[in-house]
């Protein structure tokens, strides 16, 4: 006849087995499988936990690492669920031209400028408050080298790496009351008062600074405001 100790242990073998196993629900969370174009940011907000948790208990060093298929621990999750509405407000958030605005009027008589994307990557992080603390910019993460391009043409007023936490960065001036802020880059391939076109190579993707993986940390600055970069985006 099997002792008391002999059946706790059966027991605590069977928990762990089924708190390894994929999809398995349990009383610390469940596994949410990576599914094409999600990212750790998005999941995150599905499920209402924090990136820096996620990194935490999966062992990711950052959230670039993720892939189709992997499995993430969901800490406190008692139900798979999607990322779809989170992804799709993401896309509502870029404003395409002509959308109203709060004010009642588009956003195409509100700008006077239409800035590009500075590099060919993944939203991970968006404008506002994050962690108690306000995000002036947005985050676009992209593999190490990949190009950082001009949001528009101006000249170059700041290429260097004084700023703390930013690591190398550059601002661009586009008029008397417009600038752009690249910040985290690898490498900074224009210095100051150098003129540069729109969709001009300025940079390579890093992660200097205060930087949890490699991306693009971009800001746009009105009249020395930091304002939502995806209103000025197509």
């Amino acid at each position: 006849m099997p002792t008391l100790r002999t059946g706790l242990r059966i027991t605590l073998v069977f928990l762990i087995g089924c708190f390894l196993a994929s999809g398995c629900h349990t009383a610390f969370g469940i596994y949410h499988t990576v599914k094409k174009g999600e990212t750790l940011y998005q999941i995150s907000r599905t499920y209402d936990v924090s990136v820096k948790t996620l990194k935490e208990v999966n062992y990711l060093r950052n959230e670039n690492e993720i892939k189709p298929g992997n499995q993430i621990f969901i800490p406190g999750a008692d139900r798979p669920k999607s990322t779809e509405k989170v992804r799709k407000a993401a896309s509502l958030e870029r404003r395409p031209p002509g959308r109203k605005t709060p004010t009642g009027r588009s956003s195409t008589t509100q700008r006077k400028v239409t800035l590009r994307w500075p590099v060919d990557g993944v939203l991970t992080s968006g404008f506002g408050p994050r962690k108690g603390r306000m995000h002036s910019g947005i985050d676009i993460a992209a593999p190490i080298g990949t190009p950082i391009v001009a949001a528009a043409a101006g000249e170059v007023i700041y290429s260097d790496n004084k700023q703390r936490g930013y690591g190398n960065m550059i601002i661009i001036r586009h008029s008397e009351n417009l600038v752009t802020i690249y910040a985290h880059n690898k490498i900074n391939l224009v210095q100051e008062h150098d003129t540069v076109r729109r969709g001009e190579v300025i940079a390579r993707v890093g992660r200097t600074g205060r930087a949890t993986g490699p991306h693009v940390h971009f800001e746009v600055r009105k009249n020395r405001k930091a304002v939502d970069p995806l209103l000025y985006l197509p």
